[in-house]
């Protein structure tokens, strides 16, 4: 779940400005602290959170078949004890139903203009038997949850080796020609655990 929170912190003000009503151009730059609606206890993106881990696992396993609900509530009700059948119901409804998306392109025309997708739905749904999995916009949100704590951190880390190894080169008086094979060795080995 942690690193649920991690992806979300990093996009949550995007969000924000996406649905902003702020007038172009006015010159109110200030932004206040907003309530957020909802309860603010975090159930309902528990619920989302756990059942989307679920449904790549099953995903995995079942080679992207559709799962039951009632599955998917047998799993979760492990994590979430009081999860009840309506409760994940509105879940996979929400998570379900496409939002559009707005933003700007470049044009060979014009400056940019206003295009949008509604590929944002992160559940597919049989519409009559209610079961479900993940559409490709929420395969690839769970990969990236899985791997945003690498992403965040793999340059400060690769930074801090190298600045280390310098520092350790530096004390050793190593030749300035040793000392840039070390560091060309350094970045390689970093390159190498990036790639794999």
């Amino acid at each position: 779940m942690n690193s649920w929170i991690v992806l979300l912190s990093t996009t949550l003000r995007l969000v924000d400005l996406h649905d902003s009503n702020h007038e172009r151009h006015s010159d109110h730059t200030r932004v206040s602290l907003e309530k957020r609606t909802g309860h603010q206890d975090g159930y309902w993106l528990e619920i989302a959170c756990q059942l989307l881990e679920y449904l790549l696992e099953q995903d995995y396993q079942t080679n992207g078949q559709f799962i039951p609900q009632s599955r998917c509530l047998n799993n979760l009700r492990e994590q979430i004890p009081e999860l009840t059948a309506d409760d994940l119901s509105y879940v996979i409804n929400t998570l379900s139903t496409p939002s559009e998306l707005f933003f700007t392109q470049p044009t060979a025309t014009e400056a940019r203009r206003t295009a949008s997708t509604k590929q944002t739905a992160l559940l597919e749904k049989q519409s009559k038997i209610g079961h479900v999995r993940l559409s490709q916009a929420g395969r690839q949100s769970v990969t990236l949850s899985r791997q945003v704590d690498d992403i965040l951190y793999s340059e400060h880390d690769a930074a801090k080796i190298i600045s280390a190894i310098a520092h350790w080169l530096k004390r050793s008086r190593i030749s300035w020609r040793r000392n840039c094979f070390w560091q060309s060795i350094t970045v390689a080995w970093i390159l190498r655990t990036e790639l794999w």
